[in-house]
């Protein structure tokens, strides 16, 4: 897939082309729907085990570096979309065999798809996603596709059981990939989704639309980390007072007007107010 979803191939002496986006989509839908397969109710601890690893060995291999930075920008674009996709429209009823005794209606109202997560796969996910970024190659779209995706597929995850809840550090460094700019016109944008909807029309633009799902699916993830919540709200608080008092990243001993202060202060400051604000 390095070479991209359009495959060239010679027939009859013409150049002939390929799309495989469809397949693509395809393939990964039902592959994830298989791997998140309900067993039984009857299935054992092991088994349980063994899905769960199966489970984290994919999320892993999706960003992992040499997946993130090796593959073609816009074949990962249709990766993480295809993944969305099913997350989106998928729910455990939908996976799981049918329980004696269980209505549809009662199967309807199960939990949808999520995926398991752990600090360290999202520390993968800051480390593969800042290497993509720092090459400087990536077009503005595919990036807005690229976290958009990746805001999704988090708010459609859950802290691995067993494992630790999530670092308010780690989460702030997933935010440092946002920039706050898209947020910048935040009210404005759902005060015009708003009028949209009772128009009928269809006046914000799609750039406008995406930075506000990017920022709901955020939001969404933020709510559901945590015990409670107010859970985002409470961590918040506490960040940006151990930002101001210089706990979370190391500042200058001596501050240079010229200069100012460093990219890492300016983005985890910018992460800490998204944080309090989701």
């Amino acid at each position: 897939m390095s070479i991209g979803i359009n495959m060239q191939f010679e027939q009859d002496g013409k150049i002939q082309s390929d799309n495989l986006e469809p397949r693509l989509a395809t393939f990964l839908g039902n592959y994830l729907i298989s791997i998140m397969k309900r067993i039984p109710t009857d299935r054992s601890e092991e088994e349980e085990q063994q899905q769960q690893h199966k489970l984290q060995a994919f999320v892993r291999g999706l960003f992992q570096e040499s997946t993130v930075c090796q593959l073609r920008n816009r074949t990962l674009v249709e990766v993480y979309r295809a993944i969305t996709k099913v997350l989106k429209s998928s729910t455990t009823s939908s996976l799981s065999l049918l329980h004696e005794g269980q209505s549809k209606k009662q199967q309807q109202q199960q939990q949808l798809l999520q995926l398991p997560m752990t600090n360290d796969l999202l520390e993968l996910v800051v480390q593969s996603f800042q290497s993509l970024f720092a090459k400087g190659s990536v077009v503005q779209s595919f990036r807005r596709g690229l976290l958009h995706a990746l805001a999704v597929i988090l708010s459609h995850s859950s802290m691995n059981k067993g494992s630790a809840k999530v670092d308010p550090k780690t989460l702030l460094k997933v935010l440092t990939l946002y920039p706050s700019s898209w947020f910048a016109n935040l009210q404005h944008h759902q005060k015009e989704d708003q009028e949209s909807s009772s128009r009928g029309s269809d006046d914000i633009t799609k750039k406008d639309m995406e930075e506000l799902s990017i920022f709901e699916a955020l939001q969404q993830w933020c709510m559901q980390v945590g015990d409670s919540p107010s859970w985002a709200s409470t961590v918040g608080a506490a960040c940006a007072s151990a930002y101001v008092s210089g706990q979370l990243v190391p500042t200058l001993v001596h501050w240079d007007p010229t200069t100012g202060i460093s990219e890492t202060e300016r983005s985890m400051g910018c992460a800490v107010t998204l944080l309090c604000t989701l």
